[in-house]
């Protein structure tokens, strides 16, 4: 009856003081939440880059979602080229400004990163990085997976694959394909979850094809998706254990009981 996806901003308040929906329904109300959670919340994924550092939610946003949604308006809906979905996010037009009026807007990922063309660097005014943190991105190149880079950041993945290959942040000095000494790899960077000893293991493990990747995951610490990319090579692809590696390595075997039986994975 109530078609919250397409009703106007003053339709939804209507409803709500009529009490016939409440705030929780209206898809932007998870927006509202997120942009709280980053400022005032420490264990956000991504807080260094706004409470972390002084960003804040103005007052009457920060009580009122009605107010927001009000200056704010509809969430645009999402448009596709081919295979590719844009969705417009919150965006401040001030890097360095606070969520208030005439700071804010709804922007696709293209205008908050910029793209190859138009991307030049932090001097850019619209810039979400510095070359410190492009840096910092570059050096995680093999270490860790994009998509969890992307959630550190709090940047596309896209966006993320364009810096590790240098289509955004252009840096004719940086070619992605060469393994800097400079660069922090494997157990001494501080985004590593395992060693490279751990790797091996897992490797190993993997070779051996007895346990699935959430069974691998659960012996070390990981999630599926962590040891998948460490199979598939999206995360530590620069280690190559040698033969003799393999074979010295003693991987965690689970305790009886643990994956069934036999210990096996089931299939």
């Amino acid at each position: 009856m109530y078609d919250i996806e397409t009703a106007s901003v003053q339709e939804l308040v209507q409803w709500n003081e009529q009490g016939l929906i409440i705030r929780r329904q209206v898809p932007e109300y998870q927006v509202w939440c997120d942009m709280k959670h980053r400022c005032s919340n420490s264990n956000y994924n991504g807080w260094h880059n706004y409470g972390g550092r002084g960003i804040r939610v103005c007052t009457e946003w920060q009580r009122d979602f009605w107010a927001w949604l009000r200056y704010m308006g509809r969430r645009p809906p999402n448009w596709s080229t081919t295979a590719s979905v844009a969705q417009h996010s919150i965006d401040r037009i001030d890097n360095n400004g606070n969520y208030e009026p005439g700071n804010v807007r709804w922007a696709t990922i293209d205008v908050q990163t910029g793209n190859q063309i138009h991307w030049t660097g932090e001097d850019h005014g619209l810039a979400k990085l510095t070359w410190e943190k492009v840096r910092e991105i570059r050096s995680l190149h093999g270490v860790v997976g994009i998509t969890t880079i992307a959630l550190d950041y709090e940047l596309s993945e896209s966006s993320i694959w364009k810096i590790m290959h240098n289509e955004a942040w252009v840096d004719p000095n940086y070619n992605p394909l060469d393994v800097d000494p400079i660069f922090v790899r494997g157990e001494a960077h501080g985004k590593a979850l395992v060693s490279v000893q751990e790797v091996i293991e897992i490797l190993k493990l993997i070779e051996e094809d007895r346990y699935s990747s959430p069974q691998i995951g659960a012996l070390y610490n990981l999630s599926k998706s962590a040891v998948d990319n460490i199979k598939y090579g999206h995360a530590w692809s620069w280690l190559k254990p040698t033969e003799a590696q393999l074979a010295a390595a003693v991987p965690r075997r689970p305790k009886p009981m643990m994956f069934g039986e036999s210990g096996i994975r089931r299939v």
